[in-house]
């Protein structure tokens, strides 16, 4: 298919070989830290030290540019995204480990009071208002497209949390706006969003930092989700034009 391109994951052979390597190479720098003797020897023993590091390195970079195991199809532009895509987001995991870790705090700090004490009472809030805070966010979440599917022939459908597939037309939407996230120097797409719905039609927002086709079992990079929906706007007659680090198009009127 156009727009993939196909590649092998490393086998278990070659997993364990690189652990193996790794594993030696700590091993001997624990031994040479541990028994290498003060004095004149220790310019020869970091030398040893950064020669066994490159050589780990060294190993690897073989290993993974060698990969025999399962074949894997990837997508490597807007030609491939075809099939159906889960549409993850980033924020429900850092939020439920940071939320897990304070219940967590929370939850020691009961077990150290005393039944009924004033201090009890209070690492129960602690753990409580956070955890009700973070249910009502998720809530919210539900009702967002989870997944889209993009047929042979281009038409397009979306699924809501709970809820059937159903078809989606850009035209429905008067204005498209793709979002840049710039960091470091670095810019990536981080969302697209279809705002100014007609009536009987919700407002769609779809992240890009976690896209993964269902189809290949793989993740698709965002920029070219980013790239699809421009195309689609332009396809659909929409005058696309750049905003910021991103794009923005606008239907007609």
């Amino acid at each position: 298919m156009n727009g993939t391109t196909t590649q092998n994951r490393l086998s278990i052979g070659q997993k364990m070989l690189m652990i193996a390597v790794w594993l030696g190479v700590l091993g001997v720098l624990a031994l040479l830290v541990a028994f290498a003797p003060n004095g004149e020897d220790s310019p020869v023993i970091a030398l040893l030290m950064i020669v066994l590091i490159i050589v780990a390195f060294v190993a690897t970079f073989r290993i993974t540019t060698r990969a025999n195991g399962k074949s894997y199809v990837r997508i490597t532009s807007t030609e491939g995204v075809r099939g159906e895509f889960s549409v993850g987001r980033v924020w429900p995991a850092i939020g439920g480990y940071l939320v897990g870790m304070l219940t967590m705090v929370c939850i020691m700090g009961l077990l150290e009071e005393a039944p009924g004490s004033r201090l009890m009472w209070g690492w129960a809030l602690t753990a409580i208002i956070p955890l009700s805070i973070y249910g009502l966010l998720l809530l919210r979440v539900r009702g967002r497209v989870t997944a889209f599917r993009v047929e042979d022939d281009g038409s397009l459908s979306t699924r809501r949390a709970n809820a059937e597939w159903k078809p989606f037309r850009i035209t429905d939407y008067g204005r498209v706006v793709g979002r840049v996230m710039t960091g470091r120097g670095v810019s990536s797409p981080s969302q697209v969003d279809f705002l100014d719905p007609v009536a009987g039609q919700r407002t769609v927002r779809i992240p890009l930092m976690l896209i993964r086709s269902r189809e290949y079992k793989t993740a698709t990079p965002g920029i070219f989700i980013n790239d699809f929906f421009r195309d689609q706007c332009q396809q659909a007659g929409y005058r696309v034009q750049p905003k910021g680090k991103g794009w923005v198009g606008m239907g007609k009127k």
